[in-house]
């Protein structure tokens, strides 16, 4: 399965206001970062760029699991719906999400969905089970297929260079 995960409203679900948006949201990356290397799954976790004042909009590409700031102008429920209709494989994918609209949204698409909650409880569930085994890190085909475009660019400038 792939995680698609709408990001800000998992994050005020998940901590209290006792720090900044922008370390709660650092928090919340590094943890789902961290348990998804131990459990072996792949996924995105999409957040309003809007929210992200002094910097760009995007993706980063920590393994397993892409982080994307959507654009001015796209929310997050846009560019998760979007990517819901781009993948031809609908039943391999769950939205994390307790925005109800954006649910129906992705479910009448054929994708799965599930409550925030009942995210964080299989998260810990899947954790207790994996505890003693060896992590092991996979790599995603669109990981492996951005840095093999990386290395052929640069293979290519190295040898115009000669």
């Amino acid at each position: 399965m792939v995680y698609i995960i709408d990001g800000y409203n998992l994050l005020f679900n998940w901590s209290e206001e006792t720090h900044s948006l922008e370390i709660r949201r650092a928090h919340l990356v590094g943890w789902i970062q961290q348990v998804f290397q131990q459990i072996n799954q792949c996924g995105t976790i999409v957040f309003d760029g809007a929210h992200r004042r002094d910097e760009e909009y995007g993706l980063s590409y920590p393994s397993p699991m892409e982080v994307v700031y959507t654009p001015k102008g796209q929310s997050a429920d846009q560019y998760i719906v979007e990517q819901a209709e781009l993948i031809k494989n609908k039943k391999a994918i769950v939205v994390v999400t307790n925005d109800q609209s954006l649910k129906r949204h992705v479910s009448a698409l054929g994708v799965n969905t599930m409550s925030n909650q009942a995210f964080l409880q299989w998260i810990v569930k899947r954790r207790s089970q994996k505890k003693g085994r060896k992590t092991v890190i996979r790599e995603t085909s669109y990981q492996v297929e951005r840095l093999l475009k990386i290395f052929e660019e640069r293979l290519k400038a190295d040898l115009d260079d000669l």
